[in-house]
């Protein structure tokens, strides 16, 4: 939802006591950002890429460049998703973000042959946390 049509949402979803996550593109200019950080609520979500979620790989120069810019501006965590895939392309986001956003993998996964998915899924999240938390 743009920003500029979210006022209504965004008052009943405080009285709800629920968090507007917003979201910043590659291309977002720079008075945007500050627009939308002053509106987000909960974290920022940097979306990585130009494109579809799921496609593409990470430029960490890009994401890191952006991301610095997005922590000047707020003082609430920045995660980072799209192209966000498995371990390697978490692990060149993890010192730049709050946060990764996993979804396309994930749901994959899930939408592929039902006796596989806990296997596969537990393939996935291991990758995923033994990239996340190495030092």
């Amino acid at each position: 939802m743009p920003l500029e049509a979210s006022d209504e949402f965004t008052e009943e979803s405080r009285k709800q006591g629920l968090d507007v996550i917003r979201l910043i593109a590659p291309t977002t200019t720079e008075s945007r950002i500050k627009k939308i950080c002053k509106q987000a609520s909960g974290y920022v979500y940097y979306i990585s890429l130009k494109g579809i979620t799921g496609a593409d790989s990470i430029n960490p120069k890009e994401v890191e460049k952006k991301v610095l810019k997005l922590k000047k501006v707020t003082d609430l965590p920045v995660v980072i998703g799209f192209g966000i895939k498995d371990g390697k392309s978490a692990s060149k986001v993890k010192d730049l973000a709050d946060g990764v956003v996993v979804g396309s993998a994930l749901v994959d996964i899930m939408g592929g042959n039902k006796e596989e998915i806990e296997k596969h899924l537990s393939i996935k999240i291991k990758d995923l946390s033994k990239a996340l938390h190495k030092t």
